[in-house]
């Protein structure tokens, strides 16, 4: 076995779910990742592009940031922030279930980072060596698309600055109240 093989199967040794895989299905994944170094600032995708692969974080720390527009503002909101310690230490894995999937936010390497990338292309023989791993990242992908209270907290922020920008509109706009404070 090559470097590069005998580096991802020792990677993956470590990880949560990974751990528990026999040691003959972790030796045949790590023929299939790929391995990618980023800076510091480096973009592993980006919002909005498509979900052609999955990466799996084995140093460093990635924060995925979605960026929208709410009346003409730029608001950024930080949607998840991965580690090697996290429970859960890879991101971008709804492609496994969906071929049409699109980034819901950028991936950004916050320190220097390593991450074994799952092509897409090589989606299905994945699923033959981990099937187990589809449902845990599904089962997983639909706990965190349940609100928490502190994104629930930050929406309700955005809405109210919205509501009283459009409030303020409408009234300071009628006669009625752009007469108000003169004399």
């Amino acid at each position: 076995r090559g470097a590069h093989a005998t580096y991802v199967e020792r990677a993956l040794k470590v990880l949560p779910f990974f751990d528990k895989m026999p040691d003959k299905d972790r030796r045949q994944l790590s023929d299939l990742l790929n391995i990618r170094a980023l800076s510091v600032g480096s973009y592993i995708f980006r919002q909005g592009a498509a979900a052609d692969v999955m990466s799996i974080l084995i140093e460093g720390r990635v924060g995925i940031l979605c960026t929208g527009r709410v009346e003409g503002e730029l608001v950024v909101e930080q949607l998840a922030e991965y580690s090697p310690s996290s429970e859960r230490p890879w991101f971008g894995e709804v492609m496994l279930w969906r071929d049409d999937a699109k980034r819901a936010g950028d991936a950004i390497a916050r320190e220097p980072t390593i991450v074994l990338d799952l092509p897409a292309a090589l989606v299905a023989q994945y699923n033959q060596i981990a099937p187990a791993f589809v449902a845990y990242c599904q089962s997983a992908s639909a706990e965190y698309r349940r609100p928490t209270k502190a994104r629930s907290q930050s929406q309700l922020l955005i809405y109210g600055v919205c509501w009283a920008r459009l409030v303020s509109k409408v009234c300071f706009a009628t006669a009625g109240w752009a007469g108000l404070g003169r004399a």
